[in-house]
């Protein structure tokens, strides 16, 4: 009996330094922000996407990019690029204030640019987090 409470105290002690060193990390900046949800929609109400899609009309006017992100620093930011036929368009830095965030961009959307549009969604070192394609067409919505 005395051997498994000696082999088994280091094992959660080493447990509790883990998460503890984990717990510190994320308070401390240095927490890794994970995408859990992003959807290209026509708005956001309600901090969540109406009308997601991956076609929109030419008539559209503006779209918004929707993002969730868990496990980040309490106090840090995403950045949303947003692409036209490969072309930069927008740069919208985002914050993220709490491990568990919604937050979101929009851009407007003028009726000549038809094609290929994407958000690269990036963490603040500038690493890719996701990218959502989404076509602009070259028709109008129908009233």
């Amino acid at each position: 009996m005395p051997r498994s409470i000696s082999l088994g105290l280091p094992i959660l002690v080493a447990t509790t330094v883990l998460l503890s060193v984990q717990a510190i990390s994320a308070q401390d900046g240095h927490g890794v922000p994970e995408l859990t949800r992003a959807i290209i929609a026509r708005s956001v109400v309600d901090r969540e996407p109406v009308d997601p899609g991956t076609v929109f009309p030419a008539d559209v006017g503006r779209v918004a990019c929707f993002t969730q992100i868990q496990s980040a620093a309490s106090q840090t930011h995403i950045i949303h690029v947003w692409y036209w036929k490969d072309q930069e368009m927008a740069r919208v830095e985002l914050p993220v204030r709490s491990l568990s965030w919604r937050t979101w961009s929009t851009k407007r959307i003028l009726s000549e640019w038809v094609g290929p549009w994407k958000v690269v969604i990036l963490d603040p070192d500038g690493t890719e987090l996701g990218t959502l394609p989404f076509e602009v067409s070259g028709s109008a919505s129908k009233s």
